[in-house]
């Protein structure tokens, strides 16, 4: 006979590693395709942040705006559950 089973509840391992994907993860993936299917190489015309509780780090709507418009986006990707975008860098400017 083999080693019986304490009990059959799975392990922290097995719920682990058998999980599905949590829903967020979804949300996130298909965000991404969205924008890759539609924002990317596009020009950046306008920037529109209402709600500076979105913008960290010291950011202003401002900023955002000086810093993004007239670029496009080259790549969309997926950072845990974030999506984000990647854009060329801004040539120097020549005075």
């Amino acid at each position: 006979m083999g080693v019986k089973r304490a009990h059959l509840t799975p392990t922290l391992v097995d719920r682990i590693r058998f999980r599905a994907p949590v829903p967020e993860m979804l949300e996130v993936e298909a965000y991404r395709q969205l924008a890759e299917a539609k924002a990317l190489h596009r020009e950046i015309v306008e920037v529109l942040a209402p709600d500076a509780w979105w913008l960290k780090a010291g950011v202003t709507a401002e900023v955002l705006r000086s810093a993004l418009t007239g670029l496009s986006f080259t790549a969309a990707r997926r950072t845990a559950r974030t999506a984000v975008g990647s854009r060329k860098p801004r040539r120097a400017r020549t005075k």
